[in-house]
């Protein structure tokens, strides 16, 4: 998946397989140049899988997420909720270390995310509260959905964007996963001048901005770099 540490890849493989970690490391090698190339090539293909790779895409995600800075990021779409609560979890938890306050995420493999009535209905009965049982120190600011592709123009996903907060009782903002793929391309060419946490917080002011970001180039436009 996106984002895979190589070491710890090859102990897990080493593991698996019951070979050594140099064999394992040896076979992977000539890969090692690509990976980013394959990386993108693998969750690109993700995004638009209808749902075939549904959890690859949730963990690219949350590494790609950590990668632009949020670094306390986790991964919690299969964690279970409290005996007391129906429902479970979005896919991700948002966090960057210097903010005190964290946001959900939910990735969707299509191209044409349409805001179903059941995600909507989600929000407010099964993902409204439920940061706090990962953290219950860390309040949660706003809900990003994060898909291939979106079905409808900008202004109708605004409006569906609206609808959601409305449900959710905070921002609900949306982004396509190549605007995040070119952003992380952008940082590690130099392109974005500012730190990792500077870029993480305001990331995470446009996050809570409860618009539709479908390019890298509509966010950067708005970063003070």
């Amino acid at each position: 998946p996106y984002g895979v540490d190589i070491s710890s890849f090859v102990r897990e493989q080493s593991k698996k397989w019951e070979a050594s970690e140099s064999q394992i490391h040896s076979l992977i090698e000539p890969l090692i140049p690509k990976r980013a190339s394959i990386e993108r090539d693998v969750l690109t293909e993700a995004s638009l899988s209808g749902g075939k790779k549904a959890q690859l895409l949730e963990k690219g995600v949350t590494n790609l997420l950590r990668r632009l800075g949020f670094s306390e990021s986790r991964h919690i779409g299969q964690l279970k909720p409290k005996k007391n609560r129906d429902g479970g979890f979005p896919d991700i938890y948002i966090k960057e270390k210097a903010v005190p306050t964290c946001g959900l995420g939910d990735t969707k493999a299509t191209v044409k995310y349409k805001f179903d009535l059941g995600d909507k209905l989600k929000l407010g009965a099964y993902y409204r509260d439920c940061a706090s049982e990962i953290d219950p120190n860390v309040p949660c600011d706003y809900f990003l959905y994060i898909a291939g592709g979106f079905e409808r123009d900008a202004s109708k996903v605004e409006q569906s964007l609206a609808d959601c907060q409305a449900r959710f009782g905070r921002p609900v903002s949306a982004v396509t996963v190549e605007a995040l793929l070119s952003l992380s391309d952008k940082k590690a060419e130099g392109k974005i001048k500012l730190s990792d946490d500077e870029f993480a917080q305001e990331l995470n002011s446009l996050f809570k901005s409860g618009k539709y970001y479908s390019s890298a180039e509509q966010i950067v436009g708005q970063l003070s770099c």
